[in-house]
């Protein structure tokens, strides 16, 4: 009886968890659906500074803190993201030619494979503890350049030793409880170099994890 009362208040537990979570979604869903309508309004009144300003507080952008090419979309991203990894202590090197304003890659392709690999190297810079971190061994370094019609973006980045990796389907895994919904970074950017007729490849050893990849301009 005593088992079974248990059971019971587990899943009452459960249920009740389950619709917070499903509240939370819906409140997300109705919220997020709002500031879309007022980005869609302000667009449709060609109100730029309007439009630009609740877009940067909707995700978080603050001020660009500098121009690293002629590429408008790979300015604002690089701007978010290191700003991101300086602020967790995070050193960042950067290595990027002139990219044009316009080139043959999809925003949306271009947004992710920059995105994921750099989340991908801020979180493996965050595992390296205080005492590894004596030498100042986080650190990021990130190339982008043109050559022979192929865009090539290499991320290299430090990791800790204590870190495990595990290859699952050709691929580095993760330590992580999230598995469902870690990982998928190293996949995407591989489709993403798949959809160019590119290459991907990886190399890691005890301290440094490198993604390489290049993109075909056709």
């Amino acid at each position: 009886q005593l088992s079974m009362e248990r059971i019971a208040e587990a899943q009452k537990k459960q249920y009740q968890t389950l619709a917070a979570h499903l509240n939370e979604f819906r409140d997300a869903k109705h919220e997020m659906r709002s500031n879309l309508i007022a980005l869609q309004n302000s667009l449709h009144k060609g109100n730029v500074q309007k439009l630009d300003a609740m877009l940067q507080s909707y995700i978080g952008y603050t001020k660009m803190e500098g121009l690293y090419t002629e590429n408008n979309l790979i300015n604002a991203l690089l701007s978010t993201l290191f700003e991101d990894a300086r602020r967790k202590g995070i050193h960042v090197v950067h290595h990027i030619d002139h990219i044009p304003d316009q080139i043959p890659i999809e925003d949306v392709d271009l947004s992710s494979l920059l995105t994921n690999m750099l989340h991908n190297a801020i979180e493996a810079c965050e595992k390296i503890s205080a005492e590894e971190d004596s030498a100042n061994v986080r650190q990021i370094e990130l190339r982008i350049r043109i050559n022979n019609h192929y865009l090539y973006v290499t991320c290299i980045n430090s990791r800790s030793p204590q870190s495990k990796l595990t290859i699952q389907d050709g691929l580095p895994g993760t330590d992580k409880k999230e598995k469902f919904l870690h990982g998928t970074g190293l996949k995407t950017i591989k489709r993403i170099t798949e959809k160019y007729d590119g290459m991907f490849h990886l190399d890691f050893d005890d301290t440094k994890f490198e993604i390489y990849t290049a993109l075909e301009l056709f």
